[in-house]
């Protein structure tokens, strides 16, 4: 398994830097004909999601994306289970999809809630907003 950074990841899906994104995609369907998985952490997903905002991209788009990549054969996704929970919070109950994402790691090592001041948040179970 072949874990990707963010700046490559973008450049698969997004094309900003022509000899990068196909350098990108070359790299990844090379892999994928020799039978290899990419690892998609976190940390990548969320900056991905921030990137793509600040690109312009509304929710909707962003979400085919996240989609496409969590039902992708060949890549792996840390923390899978709570990935898709927190994109169907970011589909329905607005908010940052890091902190939805947050919310659902935090659930699944038995926190009661996650406090925090972003009244984006206050239609999540995972969370209590301090007012």
């Amino acid at each position: 398994m072949i874990g990707l950074d963010i700046n490559v990841l973008y450049r698969l899906l997004f094309v900003d830097d022509e000899r990068q994104s196909g350098m990108a995609r070359d790299f990844v369907r090379a892999g994928v004909e020799r039978g290899e998985s990419f690892f998609l952490n976190s940390i990548a997903l969320c900056e991905l999601v921030w990137l793509m905002r600040q690109q312009g991209l509304d929710r909707g788009d962003i979400v085919i994306t996240l989609e496409s990549l969590l039902t992708a054969n060949n890549f792996e996704v840390e923390r899978r289970e709570e990935t898709w929970a927190a994109l169907g919070d970011y589909k329905s109950k607005g908010a940052d999809f890091a902190d939805h994402l947050m919310g659902h790691v935090n659930a699944a090592f038995r926190c009661q809630t996650t406090i925090t001041f972003d009244g984006g948040l206050k239609l999540s179970s995972n969370f209590q907003v301090l007012s």
